[in-house]
């Protein structure tokens, strides 16, 4: 989960059906739902997980499935809520960069120079400068080693 966004609700597995059912034969729930709830205790008695959720683990809480011919246990998952990074490129025609941060040189990219900045969910940004020559990316390591120091 990334702050602010709201769960996924996936991430279920199913084990133990017979007779070559799974989860996918039909009427095998019946008409129940599978539902989630987020919480910082397996057991749901902590705090919920809510868009703009604090930083740390949250349980993935699966219920609501019923089934005629199985009992089912329900068994808590966790995941994290970290506090998402926005990348971004100062020149869009010289380079791209993911929502991992990874920078790409666009094809046949013009000589000169870009900005990548960082900026967290409370709007604090860092920024580095690449340059292109001859399509091949350089960073000004001094920059880069200020930044590193901070």
């Amino acid at each position: 989960m990334q702050r602010p966004d709201e769960p996924a609700n996936d991430g279920v597995t199913y084990t133990g059906f017979v007779n070559g059912e799974s989860e996918n034969t039909a009427g095998i729930f019946g008409s129940s739902t599978l539902s989630y709830t987020y919480n910082t205790k397996a057991d749901g008695s902590g705090t919920p997980y809510t868009a703009g959720c604090d930083k740390g683990t949250y349980y993935v809480i699966p219920s609501g499935l019923t089934a005629a011919n199985y009992d089912i246990t329900f068994v808590a998952g966790y995941g994290s809520c970290y506090r998402g990074i926005q990348w971004t490129t100062s020149d869009p025609t010289r380079a791209t960069v993911n929502n991992s941060g990874v920078v790409g040189v666009v094809d046949n990219a013009p000589d000169g120079e870009f900005i990548i900045t960082a900026t967290t969910t409370n709007d604090k940004k860092a920024s580095l400068t690449f340059k292109i020559v001859d399509q091949k990316l350089t960073i000004d390591t001094d920059q880069l080693n200020q930044s590193l120091a901070q």
